[in-house]
Order: C-alpha cells, then structure tokens, then sequence
C-alpha cells in the first residue's frame, strides 16, 4: 500500500479552515475527514523554518515519520502537517514520537 498525498492548495487551505488543529513544539497536524477510503498526508514548511535547506531537511524528516507510522492511523483523513522552527534541528526520531502522539490525541491511532 502506497500512503497518498495531499497537493493542491485548496486541500490544504479545506483543512486549515475546517480542520482540527493539534499544536507541539515541532510540528502541528491538522486534520479533517476526507470522503475517500485512505488518509492522505500533505507536509508543508515556511520560511520560519529557514533556509532552503532547512525547510527540506523538515520535510524530509517529517515524510520519513509519515513512512514509520502511517500505517497504524485510521483510514479516510487529510492530515496537514507543518514544520516548525525547530524540526530542522532534531532527530527524526524526536519528531516521530511527538507526530505518533498527536496523533493519538486527535484519535488517529488504533489503541489494540
């Protein structure tokens, strides 16, 4: 199974608007239901996070955390997820665990 992506602006303005949003201090989810069979995923950075090269790194690390556990969330969401200034600086693994705990607070994770 291949995860999905979100990439047209007004998806990601529909979960901005409409979404509900979970804030830590390395990245923040939105999340609104979508009317498909499979959650798909949207990463974004702004230039709050710095440079180019910086702004990639956080997305490259965030997609990573979308790859290790996207899997175990519920199906039929848009996640949005949104760099913060710090995600350039940290270990993937850091930001895996705050991403794996939004996403039990917003009730994506299967509790078996």
């Amino acid at each position: 199974m291949k995860l999905k992506a979100v990439n047209q602006n007004r998806e990601f303005l529909r979960a901005y608007k409409r979404g509900k949003g979970y804030v830590d201090s390395l990245v923040v989810m939105y999340v609104i239901k979508n009317r498909y069979g499979f959650t798909r995923f949207g990463i974004t950075s702004s230039k709050k996070v710095g440079n180019a090269v910086k702004r990639n790194r956080a997305r490259r690390v965030l997609r990573q955390s979308v790859r290790n556990i996207g899997f175990d969330m519920n199906a039929g969401y848009d996640i949005i997820l949104v760099a913060r200034a710090k995600t350039a600086y940290v270990k993937q693994q850091q930001v895996e665990a705050q991403l794996r705990n939004l996403a039990q607070q917003a009730g994506l994770i299967n509790n078996d």
